[in-house]
């Protein structure tokens, strides 16, 4: 099977599994921010930076207003998806900045 199937058919399970979160547990579940967070790394490895930045907001904002968790948790939820978030962002922006370089050495 080659790569893109199977990116296909992680972000179709991706995709299963938020809606099962959903119905059972409710989006703002820490479960259902989990699978968000899960499907923005699946997204970020595709290159597809601008959706996955914007799970990785959905997902920070459930664990922020989150009454499940113990503060140390919330804490190092929050903190793991904006180094994620970060790392997302870094890349695009390599992403950009090598596709300026390549147009500025006269390739378009």
């Amino acid at each position: 099977m080659e790569e893109a199937a199977k990116f296909d058919d992680a972000r179709a399970l991706y995709e299963r599994a938020l809606e099962l979160m959903r119905v059972s547990k409710g989006e703002s579940s820490v479960g259902y921010a989990v699978i968000l967070s899960n499907m923005a790394c699946l997204l970020r490895t595709e290159t597809r930076y601008d959706e996955a930045l914007q799970l990785f907001g959905e997902a920070l904002v459930v664990i922020e207003n989150s009454s499940d968790l113990t503060e140390d948790a919330r804490y190092e939820m929050l903190e793991t998806m904006r180094a994620n978030a970060l790392q997302t962002e870094a890349w695009q922006n390599e992403e950009e900045l090598e596709i300026l370089e390549f147009r500025a050495t006269g390739h378009s």
